[in-house]
């Protein structure tokens, strides 16, 4: 399964591209900020069995790859809930010359198209740091709406930090993606 778009696609994870670049992007502080994993970068041992976790019917993990060379990017991740046709997604550009380049919003367009279209969902949803300013354009440049914000719920910088909750509907998807090139 790959999903492709014009400059990026997705395709699920296997085990050789759980390798030490991949390693790397998580325990660089400025790629991790915003990360829970940041408090413990995982093993080999322990991201390869993190990856065994997925298994692409409602649990996926994708690789996000530059449609131009092949080259691993970043990581998404959307774990589906089947009663409510809910999803709840997760993303990392860890490739830092992406940063900037439409990467993040380019890939989660995709997922939003294989989860409306393909997986047939209603809504999906993700979290972020208040002071992701970079997540939070994304979120609302895609169309997601904020809906909730839990107070003190995270230590970010030795402090207790709040998140804010994001979701958009698959309606509200299919009326905002005629916007992007993706």
């Amino acid at each position: 399964m790959q999903i492709n778009g014009r400059s990026f696609y997705l395709r699920p994870l296997i085990k050789k591209d759980i390798n030490k670049e991949y390693l790397s992007w998580l325990k660089d502080s400025e790629v991790n900020q915003f990360l829970e994993v940041r408090f413990s970068p995982p093993t080999m041992k322990q991201a390869l069995e993190r990856l065994r976790k997925y298994d692409n019917k409602r649990n996926f993990f994708f690789g996000i790859f530059d449609k131009q060379n092949d080259k691993f990017i970043g990581t998404m991740s959307l774990c589906v809930n089947l009663i409510h046709k809910t999803g709840y997604h997760g993303y990392l550009i860890g490739e830092k010359s992406y940063w900037g380049k439409n990467a993040a919003i380019s890939s989660l367009a995709l997922l939003l198209d294989f989860a409306f279209r393909k997986l047939c969902l209603h809504k999906i949803y993700g979290q972020t740091y208040i002071n992701n300013v970079v997540s939070i354009f994304n979120f609302k440049k895609l169309g997601f709406y904020q809906e909730g914000r839990l107070r003190e719920h995270v230590i970010l910088q030795s402090k207790p930090a709040d998140t804010l909750i994001f979701g958009i509907l698959k309606n509200e998807w299919l009326k905002k993606r005629k916007k992007f090139v993706y």
